[in-house]
């Protein structure tokens, strides 16, 4: 179960974060400020969630991990799915936000 929250944060984190990056890059950016809240927050989860992969699991998972997520993230953010992403940027921060808390709380709790 920790692996599969673990998969689903980091994945919708760093979808939100390249959907975001490559919106900036054009000029667009979000305006309002809750949606710029989100993005933080959901950054800082982001960030969490694959520092605590370390604590967690061992080395090579947490880095084999973010490769691969790396790679589809790519490959899903593309100029044809760029506008819908960024649209649902904001869930994707919630999603991070929540199955970052709730890695760390199940994590915590298993020792």
């Amino acid at each position: 179960m920790l692996w599969a929250i673990y998969l689903l944060g980091a994945l919708s984190g760093l979808i939100g974060s390249r959907a975001l990056t490559v919106m900036a890059r054009g000029g667009v950016e979000q305006r309002n400020l809750v949606a710029i809240i989100l993005a933080g927050f959901g950054m800082l989860s982001t960030f969490a969630i694959l520092i605590a992969g370390f604590w967690v699991f061992s080395w090579y998972m947490p880095v084999a991990t973010f490769i691969l997520l790396s790679v589809i993230t790519a490959f899903t953010v593309t100029q044809r799915s760029l506008a819908p992403l960024f649209v649902m940027k904001p869930v994707f921060d919630i999603i991070a936000i929540g199955c970052a808390t709730a890695f760390i709380y199940l994590a915590i709790l298993q020792g």
